[in-house]
């Protein structure tokens, strides 16, 4: 609990062999409620951190950097949009890609996920 927010999730990814997954248990918290959009994700399961910036959302998307540490001490990070909608819209797009130019980020070299395995 801080700052009266306190979350827990449980997240599992999609690894190489489809018979092996791996689990997170992660605390989440917005570590400060007067800047919003800004989310820090420590694991239970040892040493990973992560931090989630919210850079833009609209009705139907949300635009989000992350970037972290692996229990290694690795760190990485990144940038994904997520969508109610299967495309979005040219006006979006180009909202998008002036918000991720102000930042440092290169918009047109993301990738579109591939949906069939879904």
């Amino acid at each position: 609990m801080h700052n009266n927010t306190f979350y827990a999730v449980e997240h599992y990814e999609k690894l190489i062999d489809p018979r092996s997954y791996a689990e997170h248990d992660w605390t989440v918290l917005q570590w400060n409620v007067s800047t919003p959009g800004i989310l820090q994700f420590d694991s239970a399961s040892g040493g990973d951190t992560l931090e989630w910036r919210i850079l833009d959302y609209g009705d139907d998307y949300v635009y989000s950097y992350y970037c972290g540490t692996n229990n290694g001490k690795d760190p990485f990070h990144g940038s994904v949009v997520y969508s109610k909608t299967e495309f979005l819209s040219k006006k979006v797009i180009s909202k998008l890609e002036n918000v991720a130019s102000s930042v440092g980020l290169k918009f047109d070299a993301y990738c579109e996920p591939a949906n069939s395995n879904c």
